[in-house]
């Protein structure tokens, strides 16, 4: 039986410049890609006030954490585990950068617990380099 059911949208983009390191390149140096994107689904829920929790995210397995840093980006463990899923769709790729995050949380309160199902949707561009010189 069903209490109550919330959703909300989040969106966060950040401009921080992340210099290449130790090198300087210029416009023909490197390969700019359109806006790719991955996306990741986690579903949790919480029972007795917070005191058991569960969470699983949908495609991943469970003993196995595979996350993608991004330095000078500050993304939580679900958005780093869409930025490997980026990553691993798109192997030619040296640096991302115009990053986005979209997240839409849903809540599903019960009578002695509650469901949550987050998704995560990462945006960027991708950097190549051209080392054919």
């Amino acid at each position: 039986m069903f209490l109550a059911s919330c959703s909300s949208k989040t969106s966060t983009m950040s401009k921080n410049s992340v210099p290449f390191p130790g090198m300087t390149v210029t416009r023909a140096d490197y390969k700019l890609s359109k806006d790719v994107s991955a996306e990741l689904e986690v579903k949790s829920w919480s029972a007795l006030g917070g005191l058991l929790k569960g969470a699983k995210a949908v495609g991943e397995q469970k003993k196995e954490l595979r996350q993608g840093v991004v330095k000078g980006y500050g993304l939580d463990l679900v958005s780093q585990i869409a930025v490997y899923r980026l990553l691993d769709a798109n192997p030619n790729f040296d640096y991302l950068t115009n990053i986005r995050v979209v997240k839409e949380y849903t809540t599903k309160n019960m009578i002695l617990f509650k469901k949550y199902t987050t998704k995560v949707k990462i945006i960027a561009k991708g950097i190549t380099l051209n080392t054919e010189k």
